[in-house]
């Protein structure tokens, strides 16, 4: 019987198998290229645009993570989303007095009785999580077709407080950006 020897660093492991490092080091070649190529690439500007239009994503990746690792899938995330956005706008544009944290309440409430919705029928219904949220995705996107008559919610139409929770900073960091910063915090102290 013959024992192969694992040569290398880390505990016996070489660089090449760390999917994670290989990752980043791809990442880092690409951003020196892009860089390269356009000098504005890395500018501080440029990272907060690209964090800005990142963070809603941000924020649902992380309730997918948590999804992903108790072993299902949501397919309706952005129809889930897009409900409960076109809601909340709706409802700040009929009052323009509305709290912001009213508005984002309402928002809450609707993704969390998607996600009850969702929930039921696949842990009482024995519905697989791939077909639930598939036609679940369907469901929130007619209805949210339904509810807004297939017209968009202008940000004109919007108080700026309203407004103001996409585009306001606390010591110079849009407030998009560190919702996700947050929440991930949150979720990993927990």
């Amino acid at each position: 019987m013959t024992r192969k020897v694992k040569s290398g660093i880390l505990n016996g492991k070489s660089i090449t198998e760390f999917r994670e490092l290989g990752l980043l080091i791809f990442i880092i070649i690409l951003s020196v290229s892009v860089q390269l190529r356009n000098p504005e690439f890395l500018t501080l500007e440029n990272i907060n645009d690209m964090l800005t239009n990142t963070a809603i994503l941000s924020i649902l990746s992380v309730g997918m993570m948590m999804i992903i690792i108790t072993r299902g899938i949501d397919l309706s995330i952005g129809s889930s989303l897009a409900l409960a956005g076109m809601i909340s706008a709706l409802a700040v544009s009929k009052y323009q007095n509305l709290s912001p944290f009213v508005a984002i309440l309402i928002g809450v409430a609707v993704g969390l009785a998607c996600g009850v919705i969702n929930g039921l029928l696949i842990s009482k219904g024995g519905v697989f999580p791939i077909i639930t949220t598939l036609g679940m995705m369907n469901a929130y996107r007619g209805l949210t077709y339904i509810i807004s008559g297939g017209r968009w919610v202008s940000a004109h139409q919007m108080p700026a407080s309203f407004k103001a929770i996409a585009t306001g900073k606390i010591l110079g960091i849009n407030n998009l950006v560190l919702s996700p910063s947050s929440y991930t915090l949150f979720f990993t102290i927990l």
